[in-house]
């Protein structure tokens, strides 16, 4: 049995699906035989979440009070990021007994954090880091885009401290075969294993699909964050561009960017709706609701090929078929959803809506289509023997 305790550094209460997903995988580890004990650190105080028994806040508002008004806010990063750091340590340090493995979700480099790091190579504990995206072009892009102090003090601490801090790593995962191929260059001592993203496939029930006869059609779009690789407008402008007579119905659900809400369109035949949130009892309905989901579709201004997007992964476990516009990890290894998703250009091309409307038109006249999109997608799809492959892998590390 293995014993884990699993660390993230820097969790967002805003992006439900990445919240959910954490304690998917806590479960899952805990079926797969793992001794686990979670760590759940953010500086976003949430009343509901801080009764969970491993949540833990990181609370910086006395630093962000006494030096915020001061010359020396511009020391402020830094001396966030050492609150942090130290919060991060102090819980560790006494939760580390007969620990064999700890598992820390990378949120970024930070020079702050060799102490802990040391500290565990010294108790011959095995470090693994799960990436989940490219950090480094992640700081790139924030910088340019928003120059501060704040995206400064990260890309530098990206740019510096990254490969010495892979370097601790016993264990590479990432979420896709390219994060892990490209975090590994940086430790070729490390095993790497590439754990795609997955779902409890038993928590969603399968659509009662809508009646479709090409005369109308419904699109959903599902938001958990507010995020330009969405691409969402790329399938707002090929509405601006479509000219046919069938009624295209698009319902956003969740945080958007506030200028998509301004788009207009010339024909009268569109109808875009914007929900602000959506609770967990009404998603079967809006699902039911719908005909074709929408996946990430500028996954590419983030410098990404390669995607396991858990959106995709909610449409297939529901089956409602979906378009996209990235490699999809686990689609890529397994042809049997072909039929049930579209893939588009990925580049900065409005979405060509008649494209998408003939794939609509082959897929929803199928019988039972979303039953056997559903049935064909849960092996690809289900976290349980995703977790149970990675902890096979944990365990001959342990040993060695």
């Amino acid at each position: 049995m293995l014993n884990i305790l699993y660390i993230v550094p820097s969790l967002s209460f805003s992006s439900r699906g990445i919240y959910k997903k954490q304690f998917d995988k806590i479960i899952a580890f805990k079926k797969a035989g793992c001794d686990l004990k979670a760590l759940l650190f953010s500086s976003e105080i949430d009343a509901d979440c801080n009764n969970r028994e491993f949540h833990i806040s990181l609370d910086d508002t006395l630093i962000k009070k006494k030096y915020s008004k001061k010359i020396i806010w511009r020391l402020l990063p830094y001396l966030l990021s050492r609150n942090s750091a130290k919060t991060i340590y102090e819980n560790i340090i006494h939760n580390l007994n007969c620990i064999d493995f700890v598992y820390i979700r990378y949120s970024g480099a930070d020079f702050h954090s060799f102490k802990l790091l040391k500290l565990l190579k010294n108790k011959n504990i095995k470090i693994v880091f799960e990436f989940n995206g490219n950090h480094y072009n992640d700081e790139v892009i924030n910088f340019k885009s928003h120059r501060s102090v704040f995206t400064f003090y990260k890309f530098v601490n990206e740019k510096w401290f990254q490969k010495k801090i892979v370097s601790y790593a016993d264990l590479i995962v990432g979420v896709t075969d390219e994060l892990s191929d490209y975090y590994s260059k940086f430790n070729l001592q490390a095993i790497k294993h590439t754990l795609s993203n997955g779902v409890d496939v038993s928590r969603f029930v399968t659509r009662k699909i809508m009646p479709y006869d090409g005369s109308y059609i419904n699109f959903l779009f599902l938001s958990g964050s507010i995020n330009y690789w969405h691409g969402l407008d790329r399938f707002l402008n090929g509405l601006k561009n479509y000219t046919g007579s069938i009624k295209i119905n698009l319902t956003i659900a969740g945080p958007v960017h506030a200028e998509y809400k301004s788009y207009t369109y010339q024909n009268k035949n569109i109808t875009v709706v914007f929900l602000n949130s959506v609770e967990i009892n009404e998603l079967d309905l809006l699902f039911n609701n719908n005909h074709i989901g929408i996946g990430s579709l500028a996954l590419h201004r983030m410098g990404l090929i390669e995607a396991s997007v858990l959106k995709v992964r909610e449409y297939i476990a529901r089956g409602l078929p979906f378009i996209l516009g990235y490699n999809d990890t686990d689609l890529m290894k397994s042809n049997v959803l072909d039929d049930f998703y579209l893939k588009v250009p990925a580049d900065e091309s409005s979405i060509d809506i008649n494209n998408v409307l003939d794939f609509a038109n082959k897929i929803l006249s199928i019988v039972d289509y979303e039953k056997n999109m559903k049935l064909k997608g849960t092996s690809l799809i289900d976290y349980q023997p995703k977790i149970d492959e990675l902890v096979n892998v944990m365990e001959k590390i342990k040993v060695k």
